[in-house]
């Protein structure tokens, strides 16, 4: 007997996890389950934006600025 291999890839891959996930667990199981993930960052977001540069600029320098590649 042969088997043949399906390789998926990455987003049909997690389409298909989160599925099966959601059908053993239900949705309020997978958000809990998922949740375990979340490290949560770190860093106080709040008090760095006021650090940022671009946080200080108006719509108008912020249009003029050049992409960087």
């Amino acid at each position: 007997m042969t088997q043949t291999l399906n390789f998926m890839n990455p987003y049909e891959l997690r389409i298909k996890g989160d599925g099966a996930l959601i059908d053993a667990l239900g949705v309020v199981g997978f958000a809990r389950y998922i949740e375990q993930f979340d490290n949560g960052g770190y860093g106080d977001y709040t008090e760095e934006r006021k650090n940022m540069p671009e946080m200080n600029m108006s719509v108008d320098e912020i249009s003029k600025m050049k992409p960087e590649f």
